[in-house]
């Protein structure tokens, strides 16, 4: 393991506004990282006001790109330092404090869960004050005060537009609801430690249940379903992966979990036993990052575990763009920038004539851009050009690539050619003449179509015809029977005229918009001699 550092300056330490010091550790080298992890850079943050030992719990992505925490001087007894806020901090380290009101409880508002709200603005419990705070990007707070006893906990955004919270105080033991209008709804659930929550795939609301040993799930409409987890499991943080189904902590059996939207639970055992992980959440390279009791983890959708021994203990971990927040070390705040997590980009070029269905109607050429903006592309394959000449009903063609941080990507293309017109046939030949004029219908002519490549078109097979003398009754009759059709023509014509000429019409196109017309023409002449 090798590890660099360098100290930041610190800046103007005047309120509210304080730039941190911070201290860069750059994780270059971790013997378990393989091809496809990620290496971490953290940044360390000190909060302002050391001397009152400040903590920040959890932390939400703001609308204004930058991270929102909750912080407070962690308290056991009475009385407590009014040290309580709602922290911001930026990319680069800028952070900004809010204070809230003094509390009439003595153990103060303790502010834990925060999340961001439909309306743009900020939501977080207060676990001892009962309430349900919200503070605007510019710093104006609001507080909801809930039926008592309370201590909401958790607390997530949910796909109605309102915001859900847990609250496990035992004998009470519930899941809370409240519109960004401040209407509160309560749904009791017995027995039950509700301890974090999040918004599901399936547009409910799923949470951990620690010492109960259960996930559960409140629908919008408040139906609750819960689902047991492996004995002595004791699920903690909660987050909706990019596989569309939940991962969780096994806070005592250092686990990792993952359940379906339909109940199905799997656990993975992480390599370092006790490892105690508290957080979760996906991060910006797909996988799932977590917090444990000297560390960080991840563990990717398939399972594979990398651990990162940062040397200090966080409880909660938050995702940006590129990059994690967590709470450790003490009185710190701790930002996590990861390597290259984009795996390359492949555009594939087509150049042919494109019909119908996506079928090319010529030659095709397929080229590739392969290309990765951050640690460039060390191998790829297939990528080359390839000219398609002879029709096909489909060759797959496939460019995979690979970049410097070992981020693979493959994008396949199937490729349909079919340059030959459909096959019309039994058509009337050349000189087709009807004889005697005898008034009878004579049958001409049983027609097809047939396509060997892409099919006939539906609807597209057509037989008409015409005559150039009036008619003196039905003179044509063309029935379609079975995919084919049947000809017969009236064997008349005018007796002061040259003879009848009928001029039939064959159309058929196929699935690659190749169309094929034939002409036929039978006469029915003046006398025989013509």
């Amino acid at each position: 393991m090798t590890w660099s550092t360098s100290k930041c300056a610190a800046g103007l330490m005047a309120r509210p506004l304080w730039r941190a010091g911070c201290l860069v550790i750059s994780l270059l080298a971790v013997a378990a990282i393989s091809a496809g992890q990620p290496g971490i850079e953290t940044h360390v943050y000190p909060l302002p006001h050391a001397e009152l030992s400040p903590h920040a719990w959890n932390f939400t992505e703001g609308p204004d790109g930058a991270m929102w925490f909750t912080e407070s001087k962690p308290c056991t007894k009475s009385p407590c330092p009014n040290h309580e806020e709602i922290g911001r901090i930026t990319h680069d380290g800028v952070i900004t404090e809010y204070e809230l009101p003094s509390s009439s409880s003595p153990l103060g508002n303790g502010p834990i869960g925060i999340a961001t709200g439909s309306d743009g603005a900020i939501w977080f419990t207060e676990l001892r004050g009962n309430k349900i705070g919200r503070i605007t990007k510019a710093g104006v707070l609001t507080e909801y005060p809930l039926p008592l006893p309370a201590n909401p906990y958790g607390i997530a955004a949910g796909s109605d537009g309102a915001l859900w919270f847990t609250e496990p105080n035992p004998g009470a033991q519930a899941i809370g609801r409240i519109t960004t209008a401040g209407v509160v709804t309560i749904y009791p659930l017995g027995d039950a430690d509700p301890v974090f929550i999040v918004a599901g795939p399936d547009g409910a609301l799923w949470f951990t249940e620690g010492n109960f040993n259960r996930i559960g799930r409140i629908s919008t409409l408040g139906q609750i379903t819960r689902y047991p987890v492996p004995t002595g499991c004791t699920p903690e943080g909660i987050a909706t992966g990019p596989d569309g189904a939940l991962w969780f902590t096994c806070l005592v059996t250092s686990l990792i979990g993952r359940i379906t939207t339909g109940g199905t639970v799997t656990t993975y055992t992480m390599p370092t036993a006790n490892s105690r992980p508290v957080s979760i959440i996906g991060g910006p390279d797909g996988a799932l990052w977590f917090t444990e009791q000297k560390g960080l983890g991840r563990i990717t959708i398939s399972g594979v575990f990398t651990e990162y021994p940062t040397g200090f203990a966080a409880s909660a971990i938050a995702a940006g763009l590129g990059e994690l927040w967590t709470n450790a070390p003490a009185a710190s705040i701790t930002q996590i920038i990861l390597g290259d997590t984009t795996p390359p980009v492949i555009t594939p070029h087509i150049s042919g004539t494109l019909g119908s269905n996506g079928w090319y109607r010529s030659n095709v050429t397929l080229s590739w851009d392969i290309t990765d903006a951050e640690s460039g592309i060390a191998s790829s394959s297939g990528c080359g050009t390839t000219t398609l000449a002879a029709d096909t009903p489909g060759v797959t063609l496939t460019c995979s690539a690979t970049n410097g941080a070992g981020l693979s990507a493959l994008k396949a293309i199937t490729i349909k050619i079919d340059q030959t017109p459909p096959v019309i046939s039994g058509m009337p030949g050349l000189g087709c003449s009807i004889w005697p004029p005898d008034h009878r219908m004579i049958p001409v002519a049983t027609v097809t179509a047939a396509d060997a490549m892409s099919g006939i078109a539906a609807g597209s097979f057509k037989v008409t015809g015409t005559s150039n003398e009036p008619p003196s009754g039905p003179q044509i009759s063309i029935v379609q029977s079975a995919g084919a059709y049947t000809v017969a023509l009236l064997a008349e014509r005018s007796s002061d005229g040259t003879g009848r000429i009928y001029t039939l019409r064959a159309v058929a196109s196929d699935q690659a918009g190749n169309t094929t017309t034939i002409n036929a023409t039978c006469t029915v002449p003046h006398d025989q001699r013509n």
